[in-house]
């Protein structure tokens, strides 16, 4: 089966990445072991390429990589539709009689490309790995009113009119006028996008969480969604740790407000267990300056996911996640493979990868005195937290086994 994988990020074009170009690249090295032909169209936005330019290259395994630069926007609509990205796309599509194309996220690239599959009658399926067909910042976390998490505390029309307005036109004043564009903006957006996701082959998400927020917020006539867990390549045996201090807790992931490091800093501000941090930090040298006047507290920098995470899980016994929101959480999973429990936020994608008490410790999403309470319960009690190590890896899908599940949703639908 020749499959056509398009993310808005991926490790071999040269770009930082995130967990969706990750798994995307480790998806489609396990389609090819197992006989299938896999390739990659994603985005590029280094603004020396000739925006539009197609660039073709190869990853070490071989798998075809085509990268579109996009580095220009001018008009409004191009943020999820881009008629001037046509040729690229359409030369990329026309390439090879594709089996399938694999839309992992519709950011950079738009909507454009499932449009082009269905002109040239190629199927599409869609994993929803965000929010990102209903929400513009994609993680339906608004920053304006205190990191406010729109997927728990409800959300509605004036609210999506105001974050937009932050996000993408700031310079615009909120009359009565504009909000009434804005309105209709997102309301042709939210459209756009239903009937992209209703013309698709299959639609699926990671996590039950994001399946709900979905067809909530598509109603009743929105996609039919189905409920794919992602899959993780197997993680070394785990190493003797008992030279480490116990307990030590460990970080690892963007340092931004959303995933909740401001939290688990207050959380640590008087307990004695060491805290090991790895993740790029925006307002550098911030972190490291406050790292350096507390003594548990340790600051790696940025780090690199997968080839650094079996040295970062070896030092560390307890991974904690105290994400807002995570539509699946990637770096959860990862911990678990690497036989190192979670503590984590009892909300979002992350509780359902989480068996309490077994695999790991759940606290209250956003709540300091939950997430302190669940430290020093970990710390407490340390045949417990080795017991849910031993069992940590066996809970996560081997990504053999999720590619076969998605190879069996294409051959069937």
């Amino acid at each position: 089966m020749r499959i056509l994988h398009v993310t808005h990020e991926f490790p071999a074009a040269g770009r930082s990445c995130g967990g969706t170009g990750r798994y995307v690249e480790a998806l489609a090295r396990a389609q090819r072991e197992l006989g299938h032909t896999p390739a990659v169209l994603t985005c590029d936005p280094d603004p020396a390429r000739p925006h539009a330019r197609l660039a073709r290259d190869r990853t070490a395994e071989g798998i075809p990589v085509h990268s579109v630069a996009v580095n220009r926007y001018d008009a409004p609509e191009q943020l999820y539709r881009r008629e001037d990205l046509r040729g690229p796309l359409q030369e990329v599509l026309g390439s090879a009689a594709w089996d399938l194309v694999h839309i992992h996220h519709f950011q950079g690239l738009t909507g454009t490309v499932a449009e082009i599959a269905r002109e040239r009658g190629l199927r599409y399926g869609v994993t929803l790995h965000d929010f990102a067909t209903l929400c513009v910042r994609a993680h339906m976390i608004d920053y304006a009113w205190q990191t406010y998490d729109c997927a728990r505390m409800g959300y509605g029309r004036d609210d999506c009119v105001r974050c937009l307005q932050a996000c993408h036109f700031p310079g615009c004043r909120l009359t009565p006028a504009v909000r009434q564009t804005l309105a209709a903006y997102l309301e042709n957006r939210r459209r756009y996008f239903a009937e992209i996701l209703a013309a698709a082959a299959w639609v699926t998400a990671p996590s039950r969480f994001v399946k709900a927020v979905c067809e909530r917020g598509f109603g009743p006539q929105g996609p039919r969604i189905r409920v794919e867990p992602l899959g993780l390549e197997p993680a070394p045996p785990p190493p003797d740790k008992s030279g480490l201090p116990w307990i030590t807790f460990g970080y690892l992931g963007s340092i931004d407000r959303r995933k909740g490091i401001e939290l688990l800093l207050r959380a640590f501000r008087d307990l004695p267990y060491p805290l090991h941090i790895w993740g790029r930090d925006p307002r550098e040298p911030a972190l490291a300056e406050y790292a350096a006047t507390r003594p548990n507290l340790t600051y790696h920098g940025p780090y690199r996911a997968p080839d650094d995470l079996a040295d970062i899980f070896a030092r560390i016994h307890v991974c904690v996640i105290p994400s807002l929101s995570e539509a699946f959480g990637i770096t959860l999973r990862e911990s678990l493979a690497h036989h190192v429990p979670v503590i984590a936020s009892d909300w979002s994608g992350l509780a359902e990868g989480v068996e309490p008490g077994r695999t790991g410790l759940l606290f209250e999403v956003g709540d300091e005195a939950s997430l302190r309470d669940a430290l020093i319960h970990a710390a407490s009690h340390p045949e417990e937290v080795r017991a849910m190590a031993d069992r940590a890896a066996r809970s996560v899908l081997s990504l053999e086994e999720h590619a076969r599940r998605l190879l069996a949703l294409t051959v069937r639908s």
